[in-house]
Formats: C-alpha cells, structure tokens, sequence
C-alpha cells in the first residue's frame, strides 16, 4: 500500500534556491539553440559549485496568459529553465562571475535580431516544500 502522508519541510538549509530563466526562441535557430542549452547545462551540473538539477521546460504562451510574452506567436519556441541551487553562495557567484559569459556567447553564436531573447531571470528563495517524495532527508 502506498503511503499517502504529506511531509512539511521548513530547513532551508536543505531546500534548494530556484534560479530561473526564460528563452524566447526563433523557430529557425530552435535546434541548434536546444543543442547549445544541452552543452550548457551539463558545464552547469558538472562543473558549478551548488547545482544540482536542471529542468527543461517548452512553454506556450498563447495558452498560459504568460505577463512575460507581450504578442505570443507560433515562430517561436519558449522555453523556461529552472536550476535547483543548493546555497546563495552558489548563485551569487553564478550571476556575478558565469551570467555576463554566458549572455556574451549567446550574443555571438545567436546574433539575428530577435532570434534570442532572453526574457526574463529570477531567484526564487524557499520557503518551505511540501511534498510526498521523501528524498529531501538531511544527509
């Protein structure tokens, strides 16, 4: 039998910062963008202090009221990425030192005006999770 208990966890030493950016992407760059974001995010996990996880997310704009996207259209692929950072050390430095470097790159290997769009980035700083998964145990 399953168990169907909710855990509340409120240890923020254990819950992970979101760091979260938004991508508006011509349809015609959209593959070699994807394969990009690929390299990107293994560097990311493998080689930056305090990431943990990535997640990868297509939205549509036109079916999500999205504030963020003002005209929505089917040229484009949106996508949102969602890092799981263990500490603010971790981002601090991730803004500071690796964000100019990255906008940089994506400015030269997607120079076509409005190809790439980076729409918006922000940290999200946890509160408290509630969750049924119990793999969130201080180790």
């Amino acid at each position: 039998m399953a168990n169907n208990s909710t855990k509340v966890f409120n240890d923020n030493s254990i819950l992970p910062i979101i760091y979260e950016a938004n991508f508006t992407i011509a349809l015609e760059i959209a593959e070699e963008f994807e394969s990009w974001l690929q390299e990107h995010l293994n560097e990311t996990l493998n080689k930056k202090s305090g990431f943990r996880d990535a997640e990868v997310f297509q939205r549509d704009p036109q079916n999500d009221n999205d504030p963020e996207v003002k005209n929505p259209d089917r040229v484009h692929k949106y996508f949102t990425i969602l890092f799981e950072v263990e500490n603010r050390d971790s981002i601090d430095r991730y803004i500071r030192e690796e964000a100019p470097k990255i906008q940089e790159t994506l400015e030269q290997k997607f120079n076509q005006k409005d190809a790439l769009v980076v729409s918006s980035r922000r940290i999200l700083y946890p509160v408290s999770l509630w969750a049924k998964r119990q793999n969130y145990e201080k180790k």
